[in-house]
């Protein structure tokens, strides 16, 4: 039998040891060169089945984001006009309104859906907050802009007050909106990750 070699103290020579890890180490990375083709057509195999599986959950799980902004006014009100803040949140969100300010950036389609995504509201402090959301930030800030200016336009002929005054330009909020699944979306991603990768060593393994 072969002995191992010892140190002085008794110690294991791991010499040896080590040259045979040198030897398995450089075997592999052989192994690795003469076999590339196959690791490059498991890594394909990997990449194609995660996309794949990527563009199935963006086509049948979309998510898309709508970013909102807010612009703000305030109502100096008449004495006993109580029910004023109300009126000016109807007249903001009223088809009129909402018809002119489109109308007048030229806006002509999706129409009912930015309508939808369109709200006021009265904030703590009693001034009324314009928010608009959009798949574009600029065209959000544009509707709220003129969704106020519009508004302001027609209050001045259609309800009793003494100023309504401008208190921000309309500006963004911090998060959008998620439309859609963004947890079966990731559920997809995640699936094609794994079984591309069970694929890959299945091929450079045992095919």
């Amino acid at each position: 039998k072969r002995k191992k070699k010892v140190s002085k103290k008794g110690m294991i020579n791991i010499n040896g040891i080590n040259r045979e890890a040198d030897i398995s180490l450089t075997d592999l990375v052989n192994t690795l060169f003469k076999n590339w083709k196959i690791i490059a057509v498991g890594i394909f195999l990997f990449f194609f089945f995660f996309l794949v599986f990527s563009f199935m959950g963006w086509l049948f799980n979309p998510v898309t984001y709508k970013y909102g902004v807010r612009t703000t006014i305030e109502i100096v009100k008449e004495r006993g006009m109580d029910k004023q803040d109300s009126a000016v949140i109807a007249l903001m969100t009223s088809d009129e309104v909402m018809d002119a300010a489109l109308n007048n950036l030229d806006i002509t389609t999706g129409t009912d859906e930015i309508k939808a995504n369109i709200s006021a509201e009265l904030s703590e402090s009693n001034e009324i907050n314009i928010t608009a959301y959009d798949n574009d930030p600029n065209t959000a800030k544009e509707i709220a802009n003129e969704i106020r200016r519009q508004g302001i336009n027609l209050a001045s002929k259609a309800i009793s007050y003494d100023k309504l005054a401008l208190v921000e330009e309309a500006v963004p909020i911090q998060n959008p909106k998620i439309i859609g699944n963004s947890h079966k979306y990731a559920l997809n991603l995640s699936s094609g990750a794994v079984l591309g990768f069970i694929i890959a060593v299945l091929y450079i393994f045992v095919l």
